[in-house]
C-alpha cells in the first residue's frame, strides 16, 4: 500500500524550512525553490486536485520572505482566484473558511498559522489584505491562532 502525502502537507513541507531558518543576509535565492511551488500548483490544478492553492499561499510566504513584494502581490491576486476555483465558486466571492476548508487534513496546520501570521502588507495592496484577514479570520474561528 503505497502512502501518499496530501498536498497541503507536502506545500508546507516545501515551504516551513525557508520559514523557519532564511536569512536574507545570506544572498541566497529562493528562486529555484519558488518554481518548484509554481510547477507544484500547475501540476496539481491540471488533475483537479482542490489542495493546490496551499502551493499558491507557499508561493506568497516564500516571496514575502525575500521582499520580492510584486511577487507576492501577484500571488495574493492568484490565492483568490485559486481558492474559488477549487470551490468552484464565482469571482469576488470569499468564504469564511478560505483556504483551510479545502481539506479535513489539518494535522500541521499550527505551521500554515504560525507562516500566516507573519504575512505584511507593506503596499497597502487590495487582496493581500483580503488574503492576510481572511486567513487570520478563518484561523482564529477554527481556534487555530
Amino acid at each position: 500500500m503505497d502512502n501518499v502525502r496530501p498536498a497541503n502537507y507536502l506545500a508546507r513541507d516545501l515551504v516551513i524550512d525557508q520559514f523557519d531558518f532564511y536569512d536574507s543576509s545570506q544572498e541566497v535565492s529562493l528562486g529555484t525553490l519558488r518554481e518548484a511551488i509554481q510547477d507544484t500548483r500547475v501540476l496539481l490544478r491540471s488533475v483537479s486536485d482542490t489542495q493546490f492553492p496551499y502551493f499558491t499561499l507557499g508561493a506568497m510566504i516564500l516571496a514575502q520572505l525575500e521582499g520580492d513584494w510584486t511577487a507576492a502581490e501577484q500571488a495574493a491576486s492568484q490565492l483568490i482566484s485559486d481558492e474559488q476555483e477549487a470551490r468552484g465558486f464565482q469571482p469576488y466571492s470569499i468564504p469564511t473558511d478560505f483556504l483551510f476548508g479545502l481539506t479535513v487534513y489539518d494535522q500541521l496546520n499550527h505551521d500554515w498559522r504560525r507562516m500566516i501570521a507573519g504575512l505584511r502588507n507593506p503596499n497597502h495592496h487590495g487582496e493581500t489584505a483580503m488574503i492576510i484577514e481572511a486567513l487570520r479570520q478563518t484561523s482564529s474561528q477554527r481556534n487555530l491562532l
